[in-house]
């Protein structure tokens, strides 16, 4: 199985991706890192961990969908490629 930092890393090796977020969550916390890829280098801009809310049930996809979209909705990043991590 990919980590998500061997993910982010294959993304740099592309000559032109540029503006994405990576996220990665378990049942205690979402993840976000907001990076840049260019010229095969990838600059991180922002690393933020949001705590889930009590009782967000995990197997309750679009429950946690709403979650994940408030939280980039909150950093201004609901329009940025996405690189997920999902468990």
């Amino acid at each position: 199985m990919t980590s998500l930092s061997e993910k982010v890393k294959g993304l740099s090796r592309r000559k032109k991706v540029g503006r994405f977020c990576a996220l990665d969550f378990d049942g205690r916390q979402l993840r976000i890192v907001e990076a840049e890829s260019s010229g095969g280098r990838t600059h991180i801009r922002k690393a933020v961990a949001a705590d889930m809310p009590e009782g967000l049930d995990m197997a309750d996809a679009p429950a946690v969908g709403e979650f994940v979209k408030y939280t980039l909705d909150q950093m201004h990043l609901a329009s940025t490629a996405v690189l997920m991590n999902v468990p």
